[in-house]
């Protein structure tokens, strides 16, 4: 999945490229920046790039707050009970 096929997943195509730009993007540089040398590359997310973005937005719409690190580590802990 690419940031703009997420962003038209999450607020649907007439506001995908706004979400994109506004909320997809600046998220994904700020937790899963890439090397510079891929800039203006193709952008496939991972299955927890797209969870963090997704869990993200919704927070943002119910205008709860979203800390990245709770987050992740909340999913680590999971993942790791799963794994056990």
């Amino acid at each position: 999945m690419t940031p703009n096929e997420l962003a038209a997943k999450l607020a649907g195509k007439d506001s995908a490229e706004r979400i994109g730009k506004a909320f997809v993007r600046p998220m994904l540089r700020k937790h899963y920046a890439r090397e510079a040398s891929l800039k203006g590359s193709s952008w496939a997310l991972t299955d927890e790039q797209v969870a963090a973005v997704t869990a993200a937005f919704k927070a943002r719409q119910s205008g709860k707050a979203f800390d990245f690190e709770t987050w992740r580590k909340s999913r680590r802990t999971k993942k790791a009970k799963v794994e056990a």
